[in-house]
């Protein structure tokens, strides 16, 4: 007999066969200041020198060590010592050093990734130019000036001449004293662009590298009343921003369930009227402050809803009829509204942010959709007491 509620909860053992990082590859920076320039409390620098960990450049690149403020001219640059840096936040992270790590979370205000992105990548879709400018809003002058540049030569130019303009202008920008240098290779123009990484992963004894997370290295817990998202870490593995850590560390010796995935295969339980318009429901744990919603609706009960309109695997704006209609009058309803409402936004293939539903497939009699929804305190609720009602 099968059980009303399944749960595919993933055991400790059944995470280490998961990939939780993508294949990008970053570096990591930590921004330089002058005296004359922090705006931060001084305690901060004080507790980076505690830590031996500031320094300024003297006799040709050497490092130089800051003992006391006093050492230090108002115009001098200082810098972070990466390397000691992470030593230092593993070492405080699995000694449970909450005060500690408090001391230095102003460092995640000047600590980011960056990622080499190819120039097509960045502004060209299928051969053609990005319509769209806010590609480059946090890019730099000249290179706003070399997406003008696109932007003017290929506006009446054939599309065979395209690359050997986009040769040219990419050799006048990378290397405006050397454009007519021949070369036997054909050289891949690339710019480093503010990365997405949020991870470092400790390769050897001091060695360090950067990678972006997927969504399933923060799992999801019920922690008393609330959901909870946790971070992944492991012995080599963490999150370089402070805030993550003194997260982790908050629940880490707290009585807590990992969720992942919840089947409700047994619709009545939610009510006979829920019934009548939904035929299965799943939800996915697998990102911080929302769930994944894959539904199947029973089509014949909702009225005035034309779902010829819809194709297979399309995505569709929940402004857009006929998801206008369905949203607005169905899933976001008092029957069903808490269990199919309040969609988050999602982003599309063109890098739009918005509220979209994707069309899984679709039958005479049913539809399959997924979509994002938004945690509230209400669906928590209901998550949290199906957990208690239904648990293998």
């Amino acid at each position: 007999k099968k059980s009303k509620f399944k749960s595919l909860d993933k055991s400790p053992h059944d995470m280490d066969y998961i990939k939780y990082f993508d294949d990008t590859i970053y570096s990591i920076y930590i921004k330089p200041f002058k005296i004359s320039d922090y705006k931060q409390p001084i305690n901060n620098l004080n507790t980076l020198i505690t830590h031996n960990l500031l320094f300024k450049h003297i006799n040709k690149g050497k490092k130089q060590f800051i003992k006391t403020l006093e050492e230090v001219n108002k115009n001098d640059y200082l810098w972070v010592d990466k390397q000691k840096y992470f030593d230092l936040l593993f070492s405080l992270f699995h000694a449970g050093k909450i005060e500690e790590l408090e001391k230095l979370k102003f460092m995640d205000k000047i600590i980011g990734s960056k990622t080499k992105k190819e120039i097509k990548q960045l502004f060209f879709k299928d051969g053609d130019l990005k319509k769209d400018f806010l590609v480059i809003k946090n890019m730099s002058k000249p290179l706003t000036e070399l997406y003008s540049r696109f932007e003017k030569e290929f506006k009446n130019i054939n599309e065979d001449e395209r690359e050997e303009i986009y040769e040219k202008l990419c050799k006048d920008f990378f290397n405006p004293h050397n454009s007519k240098r021949l070369r036997k290779t054909k050289r891949i123009y690339s710019l480093d662009v503010e990365g997405q990484a949020n991870y470092i992963i400790r390769r050897n004894k001091h060695i360090y590298q950067a990678l972006r997370s997927k969504d399933i290295a923060t799992p999801t817990y019920i922690v008393g009343d609330d959901i909870v998202n946790i971070e992944y870490y492991s012995k080599n593995a963490i999150p370089f921003k402070i805030e993550k850590l003194l997260n982790i560390l908050k629940y880490k010796d707290t009585e807590k369930k990992h969720i992942y995935e919840k089947e409700i295969e047994d619709i009545k339980t939610l009510g006979a009227e829920v019934e009548k318009y939904i035929n299965e429901l799943t939800y996915t744990f697998s990102e911080s402050g929302r769930v994944r919603v894959k539904v199947i609706l029973n089509k014949h009960n909702f009225i005035n809803i034309d779902f010829d309109l819809l194709k297979d695997n399309g995505k569709y704006s929940i402004k857009e009829i006929p998801f206008k209609l369905l949203y607005d009058n169905y899933l976001n309803n008092e029957i069903l509204g808490l269990f199919l409402g309040n969609i988050r936004h999602d982003t599309d293939k063109k890098g739009n942010n918005k509220k979209y539903v994707t069309v899984l497939k679709q039958f005479s009699d049913y539809i399959i959709l997924s979509y994002p929804k938004h945690i509230d305190k209400k669906f928590k609720s209901f998550i949290k007491k199906i957990y208690e009602t239904h648990s293998n």
